[in-house]
Formats: C-alpha cells, sequence, structure tokens
C-alpha cells in the first residue's frame, strides 16, 4: 500500500457558538492527500484497488463502528464458510464444544434470528468490499488512464460479486452503487428484480469494455487480477439464477472455449495449498504474500477447518508416518463435515474413491495413516469425520513462524464447467452437458455417463464443491432447501453430534439443546432469505425486514 485516504469528522458543538474563530481552526491535515487530488495518478488508483482487495482478507480498522461485532468476525474467510457452509447440508459449525461457536451454532442449525453477528457480519462486509468499489467508480474518470479503465472495470465486477452475495442470501437488499451523500444515507429496500437487472448491465459492461486482464494462458499463474473470464462466469450465474439458461450456457462456454483456464492435474487433495497458488483451475482467489507479521485476521480459512489440537494426540505414528511430522496442531475443528456428506461420497464412489478419500477422512482413517489418537476424555463436535482437501499442513507456513495459511479461492474452474454442465442441459444442449460433465467426473477417476440428468449434476456439484460455500445457494436455486435442511439440528431424532472418548472408547452422541421442536430447521415461507440485520434496520427506519424475522 502507498497512500490511502483518510477522513476525519469533527464536529463540536461549540464550533456553532464560536463561528468567528473557524478560521483559527480550520487547520489543514498533513500527510494525507485529499480526495480530489488523490485518485489522479496510476499509483494511486492501484493503491484503492489494494484496499479494495484488502477487505476480503481481513476487517476495516473499525469493525465495530461499521457494524461488525468485533474484528474477530471481520474475515470474509470465516464469515464465507461459517455462514454458507455451516448453513448447509455439508457441515457443522462444529468448534471444540458447544457454545464455542455459539453464532455458528445458531447459523448451522438454522435457529438465528435477525440480531446473529455471524450473519450481520457476512452482511457488513459485503457492503464495506462494495464501499470500496463504488469509491473507485466515483472518483476515477472513465478515460482518465488505461490503468484506470482497468481498475474500473475491475471495481465492477466486484461490485458485482458483492451484490450477487447480497441477492442469493438477503434477497431485497438495498441497492448502493455509488458513495452516498448524507441525504441519501436512508436508503429504502430494492428488489430482488431490481438487483438482478443491475447486475446484468454492470457485469455487461465490464465485459465488453475490453479493459478487463486476462491470463496468457492456461499455465499463467502471475495473474491474480479479477479477469474477464470470471465476470463472464458471474455473469453466467446471475443469467442461471433467473432460468435464462441459453444467456448463461453462452457465458459459460465463453470462458471453457477461452482455453485460459483447465481442471489442475496435481494430486487433487494439495490443489488448494499454498504450493499451488494461482494454478491453472482458479477462477478468482485473494492473494496472501507470506510475511512473518501475519496476524490473526488472515489465518482464518486454514485453521479453521483442520483438527482441534487439544483433542488429539500427535505422538502416534501410522503407516504414512507421524502427524506431528504433517498436521499444522493449532487447528480450530470448526466446520465439519456431516455424516450425510459422508454417505453422499460413499453412494457415489465407495471407500476406496481418488476424490473421496481426497477430500474428507474418518476418524479411523486419520488414526490409521497418521497414528493420531483422541485424547481421553476429551469431545469435540462433530461425526467423526473431517475435511483433507482443506486441511491445514506445515508447508502452508512457508517457512515462517506466524499464522500464513492458504489462500481462499472464491470460483474455481471445476464449479464453472458444472455450472455449463447444468446450463447447457436447461437449454436443450445433452451433449454439451455430458461433456462438461464428464471433465469432472474424469478427474475424480470415476466412470463417464451419456444423457446426464440434472440429479446426477446436483450430486456431482456437491461431492466437488463440499466446504468451498457453495451449496447453501444451490439448494435454494433448485427449490431443494426444505428437503436437505428441513431436520437440520432436529432435536427428538438427532440432536447435534459429538465424539467423545472415554476410557479409549470412542463413540459418537447426540444431544439435544432446544426448548421446542419449532426452533431448528430450514422453513419454506422464512429462510428463503437471511434476515436483514436488525442493527442495519435500526439505522435505517426506511428499510423493511424480509418475512418471517
Amino acid at each position: 500500500m502507498k497512500k490511502i485516504i483518510r477522513t476525519v469528522l469533527v464536529v463540536p458543538a461549540l464550533l456553532f457558538a464560536f463561528s468567528a474563530c473557524s478560521d483559527k481552526l480550520d487547520i489543514e491535515q498533513h500527510g494525507v492527500d485529499s480526495k480530489d487530488t488523490f485518485y489522479t495518478t496510476d499509483d494511486n488508483i492501484l493503491s484503492a484497488e489494494a484496499e479494495m482487495f484488502i477487505a476480503f482478507r481481513q476487517s476495516p480498522s473499525n469493525a465495530v463502528a461499521v457494524g461488525l461485532p468485533s474484528a474477530f468476525y471481520g474475515s470474509m474467510d470465516w464469515a464465507w464458510i461459517n455462514n454458507k457452509e455451516g448453513a448447509s447440508d455439508n457441515a457443522w459449525s462444529g468448534g471444540g464444544g458447544r457454545g464455542e461457536n455459539i453464532d455458528g451454532d445458531a447459523v448451522s442449525e438454522w435457529s438465528f434470528d435477525s440480531d446473529n453477528p455471524s450473519i450481520r457480519a457476512y452482511y457488513v462486509l459485503l457492503y464495506c468490499i462494495n464501499y470500496r468499489a463504488c469509491l473507485i467508480l466515483d472518483n476515477v474518470a472513465e478515460g482518465q488512464s488505461t490503468i484506470g479503465d482497468m481498475v474500473r472495470a475491475e471495481a465492477r465486477v466486484i461490485q458485482s460479486f458483492c451484490y450477487f452475495e447480497l441477492v442469493t442470501l438477503f434477497g431485497n437488499v438495498p441497492l448502493v452503487d455509488h458513495c452516498l451523500t448524507p441525504d441519501e444515507y436512508k436508503v429504502t429496500n430494492s428488489t430482488p428484480a431490481e438487483i438482478w437487472a443491475f447486475l446484468e448491465e454492470n457485469l455487461n459492461t465490464a465485459i465488453n469494455s475490453g479493459k478487463l486482464p486476462e491470463k496468457s494462458g492456461v499455465n499463467d499463474r502471475t495473474q491474480w487480477r479479477v479477469t474477464k473470464q470470471f465476470a463472464q462466469a458471474l455473469l453466467g450465474k446471475v443469467y442461471l439464477w433467473q432460468g435464462k439458461n441459453s444467456d448463461a450456457a453462452t457465458q459459460f462456454d465463453n470462458v471453457i472455449n477461452s482455453g485460459k483456464y483447465a481442471l489442475f492435474t496435481g494430486l487433487y487433495g494439495d490443489m488448494q495449498h499454498a504450493g499451488n497458488d494461482f494454478n491453472s483451475e482458479n477462477m478468482f482467489e485473494i492473494n496472501r504474500i507470506p510475511d512473518a507479521s501475519t496476524s490473526q485476521g488472515f489465518q482464518f480459512k486454514g485453521i479453521y477447518f483442520n483438527l482441534r489440537a487439544d483433542k488429539f494426540s500427535f505422538n502416534g505414528s501410522g503407516t504414512e508416518g507421524s502427524a506431528s511430522d504433517y498436521f499444522e496442531t493449532s487447528g480450530w475443528g470448526i466446520c465439519v463435515p456431516t455424516q450425510q456428506l459422508y454417505d453422499a461420497f460413499m453412494a457415489e464412489e465407495g471407500p476406496d474413491g481418488y476424490r473421496f478419500k481426497q477430500t474428507i477422512r474418518s476418524y479411523s482413517d486419520y488414526k490409521k495413516e497418521y497414528g493420531l489418537e483422541m485424547v481421553n476424555g476429551a469431545v469435540a463436535l462433530g461425526d467423526s469425520v473431517w475435511y483433507w482437501k482443506s486441511r491445514y499442513i506445515k508447508s502452508d507456513r512457508e517457512g515462517i513462524t506466524s499464522n500464513r495459511s492458504y489462500q481462499t479461492v472464491y470460483m474455481r474452474y471445476a464449479e464453472v464447467l458444472l455450472l455449463a454442465a447444468e446450463a447447457n442441459l436447461a437449454a436443450g444442449n445433452q451433449s454439451k452437458c455430458d461433456t462438461y460433465y464428464n471433465m469432472i467426473r474424469t478427474r475424480a477417476q470415476l466412470p463417464t455417463r451419456s444423457g446426464v440428468t440434472l440429479e446426477q449434476i446436483k450430486t456431482e456439484k456437491r461431492l466437488e464443491l463440499c466446504g468451498e460455500g457453495v451449496r447453501l445457494q444451490d439448494l435454494r436455486r433448485w427449490g431443494d432447501a426444505e428437503k436437505f435442511l428441513g431436520a437440520k439440528g432436529e432435536k427428538l431424532k438427532n440432536g447435534i453430534p459429538h465424539l467423545e472418548c472415554n476410557d479409549g472408547v470412542i463413540k459418537v452422541v447426540y444431544e439435544n439443546y432446544y426448548a421446542s421442536e419449532s426452533s431448528y430447521g430450514y422453513k419454506t415461507g422464512k429462510h428463503e432469505y437471511w434476515p436483514i440485520p436488525a442493527m442495519e434496520l435500526l439505522a435505517n427506519p426506511n428499510m423493511n425486514q424480509n418475512p418471517g424475522y
């Protein structure tokens, strides 16, 4: 970062009483550029863009002031996974015990209300990122410079990314496409139809500008910017959500036919680790440069999924070697896979499936292969299965002692292929559907199919992208949410699973937490959208809450 604009607003009442002294109090601020002059150089424009990207990976310095419950919630890594994956049928919120991740528990079990801090954090973060995009679009003039035009186009795509998340998760949100003046602060709700129209126009403008960067080829690992192909893929999703299947198929075909991306050909379970940043499959990821000063806000996803260190012993030795020589030991054990996800893998791939074994593994697998032992008397949330592909391994630190983690990938090419298969199937292009679907199957070392159905695409997408924040929005779009989530956290039959170790015996137990049977699970007529955070409604009386809250 170079120079960052900082504004200070001070309005003491005495200034109005002693207006004669105002000239003496009007002191020029040193060490900063004004908004009017800051955006006049390419270096400063790139700094403003960097600030937009930085908002993805750490909370703003004034986290509480902008509506975040604390800086702890201020990472998109946390908000993306804790909310979207935790609320799906792929995962439980997890943690070291009931109540450690209480806000995530409520999201995972669908017992939250409009005060839930985790949901509020995601809403606020998306608007914080959108604000940084608006700063660029408002202050960098079109045609000002080549760099300026490129950054403007990228800001449009990032703005669209934020609003895609907002409209698909919160629905009736305010549409803010510029920096508001004081008389505009109390913006009313917009309808989803208005936001979809905005997204189409915004993304088409960016794509057709000719200013978005592109990779030089499939193996170009230097291109971290927002690319034309990512914008096309996002526009395809916008069309698909609206049932504009032919338009969606065209956009996904454009990405595929560009030849700029390809499925990762290395070991599947290593795809998202530090040594494979910006690989051929990653469409959009946020850069994390190894730095000894890296702090908590940079680490969330890496330690989020990893085994809870204080619940396990790393002293044993298995067929693959000692766990202590391989695993990073500072995991939180949060967002653990459900038994339902494990069973879905078994039904499709069986216990020896290549992708299955590279994605999730059971406690017995860890014990056999790495000598992992659960500590006697320990309790850990989960069904005794954990993610493997997103485990936090020592090489992710890249030689530094502070937490570096690996980069969060918000879209990869596998998702584009499966979206393309779905869109082409709906548009009547069965041959293309089969081709794209089978590209995923071949990489997963599974038999190919012909006459692929929507249900087969749904299953493939769940297994391929589990743990990556995609499933919840798919279930809503397909109309399958209540079918798969209606009993999540059910009191009478299941409760919340715990893995317990007592006298060396490991077992899964279920505990019940709810006072009534109605306080869990997805409900049609309410959970199509998450609530507008209560704090936002208090600040803006012109906004209305979503139904059911």
